[in-house]
Order: C-alpha cells, then structure tokens, then sequence
C-alpha cells in the first residue's frame, strides 16, 4: 500500500472545506480556508471534524431524515432525551462532591450534573493477574471494579511487594483491567489489591442530545474546583449514554394507504413483468466488516488504511474490539481516498491498537438514498436486464416523494452465488422422489428466508429433503448430504441461489 500523503489529506480538507463555505452563508470566509497556513493541520481535530463538520452534517441530517420519510411515512416523532452514567472523581478522602456539581467536556462544550452527593473514599478492589502477554498484563478482580480507563491506580501485590507501583488502567470489563507494562509471565496468578481514593457518582447530561455521549476514559472537567476533589473526571467504563436526538420511528404499516416505504417501493418493483423477489436496503444497513490494512493517528483523529474500503464522506461506521476504548464506537467518517479515511475521536487515545483486534462495520449506501436489487426467479436468467433496471428506477422515482431525488434511488442486480447440491440415499430410488426433493430444495432457495448477506445452514438443506414427499407420501430414507460440507454465507450485494443438483 502507498504511504499516507499527508498533501493529498490536506487537499481533500481543503475542498471539503470550500464546498461548505458554498452552503452556509454565514461562514463565506472558508472560501479562503487554505491547509498550509501555520497550525491549521495540527488543529485538524478541533476544527475541520469539530466546529466544521457540524456544518455539512446539517445537510446529512437532512438526508437522513428524508430517507425516513421516504421508506415510511407512517411514523411518529421520539423527542430527543439525556445522556446519563456514571463517572469517577479522585481526591483526597473526605472530598465532597454535592448534587448538582457540574463538569464539562471541553472539547464538545457539553455539560453534565451529578445526580447524588459524593464522597472521596478509599476504594479497593481484589483480584489476581490472569494474563501476562509480551506488553502488558491483564488484572481479573473478584467483585465489578466500577473504574475509568486512564486512572492512576495503586498495584499492591501481598506475596510480592517488589512488583508494588503506580500504574495508569485501561478498563477491558467489569471485572477485567489492562496495564501497560512488562513483567515476568512466572507472576501469573499473583494476588494483588488495585485501590485509589474516588467517589463513583451518578451524572446526567444538562441538554438533550446524542452529542452529549461520552465512553469510557474521557476526562471531564469540573466547572469550578471543589476543595479536596481533582479538576479532572473519568467516565465510567460503560460511558455515558442515551442521549438521542430527536427523531423518526418508523410505525407499524397499519392504515398505510398512500404512504411510501420498504413495501411500497417492493410492489412498485413487483409491477416489472416476471419480478418475484425485491430487496431494499438504506444508510442503515451496514454492509461490510473487515480488519483495516494500518491504522495511525493525529492527535485525536484516527486514520485507517484499508484498500478499497467503498465508504464516502459522512458515511458511518461502527469500531469494534480495540483495548483502547476512545478508537471504540459509531462515527462520521471524512474519505481521504479509495484506500484510506479518517474520524474523530472524543479523546486522545494512549496507544495504536492492534489491527487484528479492531473490527469495523461501514454503511456503503450514500446518506439520503435506497438500494433496491431485484430478481426474476421463474426464468431461465433471473437477473434484470439493463432495460428492467432503468424501468424499475424510473417507476420508483415517479412514486417516490417529491424531497427524493432520481440520483437517491440505486437499483442494481444482485450478484448470484450458486450453491450445488450433491446427495445419496437409500431408497425410494424413483424419479418421483428425486423430483420432490428437487422442488422442496427450489421453494426453499426462491423463499423471501434467503436474501441478500444471509446464511444458508447445511443442517436446513438436509432437513428440507427429508422432508420432501411424493404424491403417494413417500420419504427419503438413509438421506446423506456430500455437497456442500458447511454452511454459506453470502456477501451484502450476493443472493445464493440453488445450482446443480446430483444423486450419487
């Protein structure tokens, strides 16, 4: 893979930057946004996927919304609620934190209360270490040790005070702590005591939102310094969330005379002559995982390298599996190239993690718009020709509501992966009962059960022929399945389809 161009980023920022300036009146001095100004690439973060990104995601929000409307009309709006959790302040023993203290994230500008009084107490927790890799150790305790990724804890070892220290955790579970540091694998299973002076306190978001969401590790800061309390505050390992925005929920297609939604958009495709099955996917759909290829960092953005990896600007993705908890969760990406994008992270992360650990799920369907694919599955070919694709769209678009545009509508034809079946039996050795299992194994493959990036397991495949019957009643006996030896699974655009059939 090419190395990260850094130009090439800036660049991109950069006309990002200026299309914004194009839709917001109010900020016409992006028309003179230029990357190479002194300090303007280290305050990436803060600016470009803070302050400006809010700008064209107004557009986004937009979209989405429209795309809401335009798959189901018939739906009511949910207001938007709090965000609250749980968060750990440190001090010296006796601190008191009242109700209502208020600590803010300073970066997002988001304000939170806590819910209870506080007070600074020593806290352990028991436990042993479980695991000891090249890097670091793992720490299980007995009880949920409630802590925040980034807190300085003391490691108190009963049976081995020569591995007593101060150490930073990162939070992995409930009961389960990470330290980075070596030591010798022969300490496994060594008792040790983790405690640290804190007070573990309710607290709720001031305003509604889901920006108010914080995860594990993020240090929040006091408004005004409260005596024998640290300024700075960790979120609990389980963060801080529930905060929504308001938004549309789908309702349940009774009395849907008139509206327009998934079904809608089924039937109007089902109108093209020979249609049987119709598959219709949204921005919700996350159709694709993968490892990325690297992963490097600026400051608090992270930047993925992944060959081909098909997401756009404002496109979502969800983050999965990292040690390190800022790199986890569900962003708003910027595309730098085919191969490589980047997001924001609330915090700045300690460590690059692992790319064999870190999963991530991408939405590939364009924010605003539909991907409808269709088969024929009574002919010979079921794939729409050319001519039945551009007809489909077309009649979805002359039904669709006005805020749709033609360019939100993608139809296209699945891609087919053919599953041959090979089977023996013992008896009846007939044409009838070939015939039969034939026609159950063609229901089956053709059933609205198989659709696109869904599983077909072997143990269906054998149960559905040995269910068939002929007119008479007949049954298979001794039915052996030889092809396929596993389950299969298909792709996100793939639909399987049954192949050749074989009695040896």
């Amino acid at each position: 893979m090419d190395e990260f161009d850094i130009n090439n980023a800036k660049k991109q920022i950069e006309t990002e930057a200026k299309k914004l300036a194009s839709r917001a009146d109010n900020f016409k001095e992006l028309e003179d946004f230029d990357m190479d100004k002194p300090g303007v690439l280290q305050t990436l973060a803060f600016v470009f996927l803070g302050f400006i990104q809010d700008l064209f995601l107004r557009q986004d929000k937009i979209d989405r919304r429209n795309l809401e409307i335009t798959l189901n009309m018939n739906s009511t709006i949910e207001p938007p609620s709090k965000a609250t959790g749980y968060v750990n302040f440190t001090g010296n023993i006796g601190g008191l934190i009242p109700a209502g203290t208020i600590i803010t994230d300073r970066k997002t500008k988001c304000d939170f209360k806590t819910l209870i009084d506080g007070t600074i107490n020593l806290d352990s927790n028991s436990g042993t270490i479980s695991s000891v890799e090249e890097n670091y150790f793992i720490i299980t305790t007995d009880n949920n040790h409630n802590l925040s990724s980034g807190l300085a804890v003391n490691l108190n070892f009963p049976n081995k005070e020569e591995l007593n220290s101060e150490e930073v955790i990162i939070a992995t579970g409930e009961k389960t702590l990470r330290i980075d540091k070596k030591i010798d694998p022969i300490n496994v299973t060594q008792d040790v005591i983790v405690s640290l002076n804190r007070a573990f306190v309710s607290v709720e978001s001031i305003e509604n939102g889901a920006i108010n969401n914080e995860t594990d590790g993020v240090i929040l800061t006091l408004a005004e310094s409260v005596q024998d309390v640290n300024d700075d505050v960790y979120v609990y390992i389980f963060g801080i969330t529930g905060g929504r925005d308001a938004q549309i929920i789908r309702g349940d297609n009774t009395d849907n005379a008139g509206l327009f939604d998934r079904e809608d958009i089924e039937q109007i495709v089902k109108k093209i002559n020979g249609v049987t099955r119709v598959f219709v996917l949204g921005p919700d759909n996350y159709l694709t995982e993968y490892n990325p290829n690297t992963i490097r960092f600026l400051e608090n953005v992270a930047i993925i390298e992944k060959i081909n990896h098909g997401s756009e600007s404002n496109s979502r993705i969800i983050v999965r599996g990292s040690l390190y908890p800022q790199f986890n969760g569900e962003f708003d990406i910027l595309k730098i190239d085919e191969n490589k994008f980047l997001y924001w992270m609330s915090n700045i992360p300690q460590g690059v993690p692992s790319i064999d650990t870190v999963k991530i799920q991408a939405q590939l369907i364009p924010c605003g718009s539909v991907m409808v694919f269709f088969v024929k599955d009574d002919q010979s070919d079921i794939l729409p020709s050319l001519s039945e694709i551009a007809d489909a769209k077309e009649a979805i678009y002359a039904e669709a509501p006005i805020n749709v545009s033609k360019q939100n509508i993608i139809v296209k034809a699945p891609i087919l992966k053919r599953v041959n079946i090979r089977a023996s039996y013992v008896s009846p050795n007939t044409d009838a009962m070939k015939q039969a299992m034939n026609n159950s194994l063609k229901s089956f493959f053709t059933s609205e059960n198989i659709t696109l990036g869904s599983t077909v397991y072997k143990n269906d495949i054998i149960s559905i022929m040995n269910n068939a019957r002929t007119v008479d009643g007949q049954a298979p006996q001794g039915l052996q399945l030889l092809i396929p030896l596993e389950n299969i699974t298909s792709g996100p655009e793939e639909l399987i389809v049954l192949g050749d059939i074989e009695y040896v």
